[in-house]
């Protein structure tokens, strides 16, 4: 069964009452996987501040559409994320010493399965179906990051660095992402990244991105992806790693979540 919850947190161009629901409709909230609208982007103010955009252009009956994984625990908000914000901001001051960071709330840090597309209101119906198939025969499992492990990414465009926790032996999650792109594939929408970096974003910045990158040029992974860690930093004894039980996966079309549980067998 797939669950309905709404988040007014969220926004896609028009109520979420139009959009075709699945299930039945549960009202609980379920944290955002974004700092702010779904369809919005960051980038440099001529007072070197960070500022929000619309990326997305808005367009009447469409909706912005992702899956993701929220990092959130059973209870709620994650009481490991304050020592990964930390971990993280301090692998930063190393090759950035002053530089100051956005961090991502708490309640909107997860792993992204797909990138955000644009969906026709006559589609939601089949879509959600088709995610639906292909997500909730995944098995149930553990996802861990290291503390230790500190990544850089850019924006396509190159104008937002964020700071990154990579997902420590992320197989299941990349089997996930390899399903959803089916979808994406019969519909004629983007697929992810390839290959998928499964990782979660723990804080950003759109000030002199590039200048971030001249210092690190060394560490590229590609063109958007940079490896703060030493090898020695990557392989945490197990004890050290940091997880969360995954039993589903949430799918986001304009204000609505589905929940997408995933198999227990």
């Amino acid at each position: 069964m797939l669950l309905n919850a709404y988040d007014s947190a969220s926004s896609g161009s028009s109520d979420s009452s139009d959009c075709d629901g699945e299930g039945e409709g549960v009202k609980r909230e379920l944290p955002s996987p974004f700092a702010g609208e779904e369809d919005e982007t960051v980038e440099p103010h001529a007072d070197h501040v960070n500022k929000r955009i619309r990326r997305i252009p808005h367009i009447e009956g469409n909706y912005a559409c992702t899956i993701f994984l929220p990092w959130t625990s059973n209870e709620g908000e994650d009481s490991s994320l304050p020592g990964l914000y930390q971990s993280a901001l301090r692998r930063a001051s190393a090759f950035w010493p002053g530089r100051e960071w956005e961090k991502m709330p708490s309640g909107s840090v997860h792993c992204s399965l797909s990138r955000t597309v644009m969906l026709k209101h006559h589609l939601i119906g089949l879509f959600k179906r088709k995610i639906a198939t292909r997500l909730r025969g995944k098995p149930q499992f553990t996802m861990y990051v290291s503390p230790s492990a500190v990544d850089l990414f850019l924006s396509e465009d190159r104008t937002t660095a964020f700071l990154v926790s990579p997902i420590v032996e992320p197989g299941p999650v990349v089997s996930m992402v390899h399903a959803v792109d089916e979808v994406m594939s019969e519909l004629d929408l983007e697929t992810f990244y390839d290959p998928p970096k499964p990782h979660l974003s723990l804080a950003w910045t759109t000030i002199d991105v590039e200048v971030l990158c001249e210092k690190v040029q060394s560490l590229a992974d590609g063109e958007q992806h940079f490896h703060l860690s030493s090898k020695s930093d990557e392989s945490a004894p197990a004890d050290d790693l940091l997880g969360i039980d995954v039993t589903s996966a949430v799918l986001r079309i304009g204000k609505e979540d589905t929940v997408i549980p995933l198999s227990d067998e």
